[in-house]
């Protein structure tokens, strides 16, 4: 007998998981404290987290898991939640910047204690592996009504 198993994986913002629907086979498990799979499912859950992991390093996988806007902790927790492992901030920092790959909004954290972190976005003009035929022409349009949201809220 042979068992055909099809895999899908993606990520789900935080605020679409309270309104994933939930059924006697469908669970929210942690990916590292999984228990074991029927047939070699363990393996391919592994191989998905090793994909994601490298997927990582070249595209804007940490991105699907902020918002527009964040700071540079949120982003580096995303990273240090994939890896598993912790960075050194400052590190981290100076990795990013390198990268070009965000973009200070100019705006800062509101209603902090302490210093406001500044906010920023990525920077859709880059190329990155996982744009595809079209992702300059998506990230342009994208960029477009961005502006024009932001002229609108300026120039109600």
């Amino acid at each position: 007998e042979r068992v055909v198993s099809v895999v899908y994986w993606a990520s789900i913002p935080t605020t679409d998981v309270a309104n994933t629907r939930v059924h006697e086979n469908i669970r929210w498990m942690r990916a590292d404290d999984l228990p074991r799979l029927a047939f070699d499912h363990n393996e391919i859950v592994d191989y998905a987290l090793y994909r994601l992991k490298n997927k990582v390093e070249y595209s804007r996988i940490a991105h699907s898991f902020l918002g527009e806007e964040f700071t540079l902790a949120e982003l580096r927790e995303v990273y240090e939640a994939i890896l598993q492992r912790p960075l050194d901030p400052a590190n981290f920092r100076r990795q990013i910047a390198a990268s070009k790959s965000i973009i200070d909004t100019g705006k800062r954290v509101e209603g902090t204690r302490h210093r406001p972190p500044r906010l920023f976005r990525y920077d859709h003009t880059q190329a990155f592996a996982d744009q595809g035929p079209l992702g300059m022409y998506r990230a342009a349009a994208h960029d477009a009504a961005m502006r024009r949201d932001e002229n609108r809220n300026e120039n109600p």
